[in-house]
């Protein structure tokens, strides 16, 4: 007994996208879609993030325990959604899990924060590597350079801004 041709086309259709489905799964799985971020953070001179190689020498740096670390992505650039959280541990090391589909795939844009506490912080906004699985990111905090969050420190930096020769509030109108 034959099917219909109408009937067996219609098959052969769904056939074809459920086979080119499967192939974007796999090929998703296989590339660009390693499931975490995986780094350290050290103290150097300038603060910054980079990916580097597994043998890169400055991994070998003194380690950042403690570091909070957040991974957002932006389809569009103007709206970040968190994807991934984590903390530096004793040696510096950490593992981020990444909860985004084809992650170092498409065309999103990346912004990957750090904060040191008593080192202060670092972020970067880039597109993520298409081979992030392989590489590590490596977070360098400049040494001594604190965070703003005490009181004491934030009253001295805002008294020095005012001090400076013709600086005015934003919202502030002009005149005696």
């Amino acid at each position: 007994m034959s099917l219909p041709l109408h009937f067996s086309g219609c098959y052969a259709a769904h056939m074809k996208f459920a086979i080119m489905g499967f192939s974007i799964a796999l090929i998703l799985s296989l590339f660009g879609c390693s499931s975490a971020i995986r780094g350290r953070v050290v103290v150097g001179s300038l603060s910054t993030l980079e990916w580097v190689e597994e043998n890169d020498p400055r991994l070998t740096y003194p380690s950042v325990p403690g570091v909070s670390i957040a991974v957002s992505k932006s389809e569009t650039r103007r709206h970040f959604e968190e994807v991934g959280r984590g903390m530096s541990g004793g040696d510096g090391s950490f593992s981020i899990a990444v909860n985004s589909a084809g992650a170092g795939f498409f065309e999103e844009m990346w912004l990957i924060s750090a904060q040191g506490g008593k080192y202060g912080s670092a972020e970067s906004t880039a597109r993520l590597p298409f081979d992030y699985g392989s590489k590590h990111l490596l977070i360098i905090l400049e040494a001594g350079s604190a965070n703003l969050g005490g009181s004491n420190q934030r009253e001295d930096i805002e008294g020095q801004i005012r001090s400076i020769k013709g600086f005015e509030q934003v919202g502030s109108r002009g005149g005696a």
